[in-house]
């Protein structure tokens, strides 16, 4: 059960409001963008036989979800900016560190050692979990994470990411399809799936809200779900 926000200091109020509005949100944009534009790409060669005008719509919606899937990637891995500060990640754990001598014990304990076993975690951030100090299982989630954020794989990943922002939406160069194409297959899910690991962990253990059950990320479906009309403008273009 999650605590109630009346029961939350005001910086477990932030840091709720930070994770809720601000991570989930962008995670959920990010996934059914990316679910939009997989299903017109994977009717490609259906679509080159319809009107110039069917064609013309569809690559415009396609185009459009590229668009917003980076930005809200770009978003989520954002660089903090204390001038202009922003809803992402690496500002979540830095601020989860800064003040990791405010947060209580692990309500549901147990939930969030299966949740961390379940990503196979460090047996001593699972172990923290139910330590004596309540500081110190948020200052092992900032220290675990953060030096996975630094890892080879995350940053090539960004490194791509902000490349093809830069070059498909802030400015008007060309860019190589296959680059695109293999970064939709590999990087992109690996950026998102990073971002399900965070948020899960973080909301079980420091408010007791279930984003992950099993084996998957519990608003992956409901962002699956919601690109039907994608599925139902082909069937009625194709038919």
């Amino acid at each position: 059960m999650s605590p109630s926000s009346d029961n939350l200091s005001p910086f477990l109020k932030d840091l709720k409001d930070f994770l809720v509005n601000g991570l989930v949100k962008d995670l959920f944009h990010a996934e059914y963008n990316l679910h939009i534009y997989e299903k017109i790409a994977s009717r490609k060669l259906a679509i080159e036989n319809l009107s110039s005008e069917e064609i013309n719509l569809l690559a415009y919606i396609q185009n459009s979800a590229n668009i917003k899937l980076m930005l809200a990637l770009s978003r989520l891995y954002d660089k903090p900016n204390n001038r202009f500060p922003t809803r992402c990640i690496l500002s979540f754990l830095k601020m989860i560190n800064k003040h990791k001598d405010e947060f209580s014990k692990v309500e549901q304990y147990i939930i969030t050692k299966e949740t961390l076993e379940r990503y196979d975690c460090l047996p001593e951030l699972i172990n923290a979990v139910t330590s004596d100090d309540p500081s110190l299982f948020p200052f092992m989630y900032y220290s675990y994470y953060y030096s996975k954020y630094q890892t080879t794989s995350i940053q090539q990943n960004l490194d791509t990411l902000k490349v093809l922002r830069d070059k498909f939406i802030a400015h008007n160069e060309s860019y190589d399809i296959d680059t695109i194409a293999v970064l939709k297959e590999q990087g992109f899910f690996y950026l998102i799936n990073f971002a399900k690991e965070i948020i899960s962990v973080a909301g079980i253990a420091f408010f007791s809200i279930g984003f992950s059950g099993s084996s998957k990320y519990l608003l992956s479906e409901d962002a699956y779900l919601k690109t039907c009309f994608v599925d139902n403008l082909l069937e009625k273009l194709l038919d």
